[in-house]
C-alpha cells in the first residue's frame, strides 16, 4: 500500500515538473494508437498531384502521406493528364481496384484543360524556329530566345516581349485558336468533373473524397491573369456545387494561393522568365496545410467495424 502511495506521489511530481509545451500537444504530434486501422491513401490527378517543381519529399502527396502516418499511399497521378484522361483511366481495372481499396482519395485535375493549350502554343513558337527547349527550364528558354534574337538581329528582350504579347493577344481574342482552345478546355472540365466524382463515389461510397480547386498561376494585373479569372472561378464553382451535393471536401487552393506570390514561380518578365505553372515547394506546403486543415489524423481513420 505504501509503495502504491509513493508511486502515485512520484508520478504527480513528474507531471508538475513537465514543461507546459509537453502538455499542449497538437493532434498531428500524437502517434495513432497501435490498434488504429490503416488509412489507405490514393492520389489521383496530373503533374500537380505528381509533385512537379517541388523539392524531393516535399510534394503535397508526400507530405500528406507522412501526416496520416499509417497505411499505404498509392500515387496514380499522371503528368499532363486532363479530366478526360482521368475519366479514361477510371475505366481500367488498376484504377478501379485502387479506388475501391482507398480510405482517402485526393484529386487534383483540370489545370491541363486550360494550361496545356498555352504550353502547346509556346512550344509551337519555338518549334517554328527549329528549337525545342524544356518549358520547365528557364535557362533553356532564355538560351532559345537568345538564339532567335541572334538570327533576327534583335535583342533577346525584344524577341521575348514579342512572343509574350502574341501569346496574350491570341489567348484574349475571341475567334483565335488559342482563345477557342481555352474556352473548350473550361467547358470540357465542367462537363467531365461530375463524371469523375460520380465514378469514384460509385466505386467506393465510403471513402473520404477530397478535391483541389484550380488556382490562377499568372502574375496579377496581367492580361493572362484576368483571362484566367474569367475561367477558373466558374470551373471552381462546379467543384463547390459537386462538393455540396456529394458530401465531399474541397481544399481551396485558389484562395490559399491568392496572397502567396511564392506559391508559383511563373513570370513573363524577361529578367525573371519562368513558364513553370506548377506549385513551388512553398505552394505544395500550402496545399498540404489546406488538406491537413480538413481534419486531424484520427479523423482520417476509417470507422471500426462494430
Amino acid at each position: 500500500m505504501k509503495r502504491s502511495v509513493i508511486a502515485l506521489i512520484l508520478v504527480s511530481l513528474m507531471v508538475t515538473l513537465l514543461p507546459l509545451q509537453a502538455l499542449a500537444l497538437k493532434p498531428e504530434d500524437i502517434e495513432p494508437p497501435l490498434t488504429a486501422a490503416p488509412v489507405n491513401y490514393l492520389n489521383l490527378g496530373d503533374s500537380i498531384a505528381n509533385g512537379w517543381s517541388a523539392d524531393k519529399g516535399q510534394s503535397y502527396f508526400e507530405l500528406f502521406s507522412d501526416y496520416k502516418r499509417v497505411g499505404p499511399s498509392v500515387d496514380l497521378s499522371v503528368p499532363g493528364a486532363t479530366t478526360g484522361d482521368l475519366l479514361d483511366a477510371l475505366e481500367t481495372h488498376r484504377y478501379q481496384n485502387a479506388v475501391r481499396q482507398a480510405d482517402v482519395v485526393i484529386i487534383s485535375v483540370g489545370g491541363n484543360n486550360l494550361l496545356q493549350p498555352i504550353q502547346d502554343r509556346v512550344q509551337a513558337y519555338f518549334s517554328a524556329a527549329g528549337l525545342q527547349p524544356d518549358l520547365m527550364e528557364p535557362a533553356q528558354i532564355q538560351a532559345a530566345i537568345e538564339a532567335i534574337a541572334l538570327a533576327r538581329s534583335m535583342t533577346p528582350e525584344a524577341v521575348w516581349t514579342e512572343m509574350a504579347n502574341t501569346l496574350i493577344m491570341e489567348a484574349a481574342t475571341p475567334g483565335q485558336p488559342l482563345n477557342t482552345a481555352l474556352a473548350y478546355g473550361a467547358a470540357t472540365f465542367m462537363s467531365e468533373w461530375g463524371q469523375i466524382g460520380a465514378t469514384v463515389r460509385t466505386l467506393n461510397p465510403d471513402a473520404r473524397l477530397i478535391a483541389l480547386t484550380l488556382y490562377n498561376p499568372f502574375e496579377s494585373a496581367t492580361v493572362l491573369y484576368g483571362l484566367f479569372e474569367t475561367l477558373a472561378p466558374a470551373m471552381n464553382g462546379v467543384l463547390w456545387a459537386w462538393s455540396a451535393q456529394e458530401d465531399c471536401d474541397l481544399a481551396d487552393v485558389y484562395s490559399a494561393f491568392q496572397p502567396a506570390p511564392d506559391a508559383v514561380a511563373f513570370s513573363l518578365s524577361w529578367g525573371t522568365v519562368n513558364l513553370d505553372i506548377h506549385p513551388t515547394t512553398t505552394g505544395h506546403s500550402i496545399i498540404f496545410n489546406e488538406l491537413a486543415a480538413l481534419g486531424t489524423v484520427d479523423e482520417f481513420q476509417p470507422p471500426k467495424a462494430s
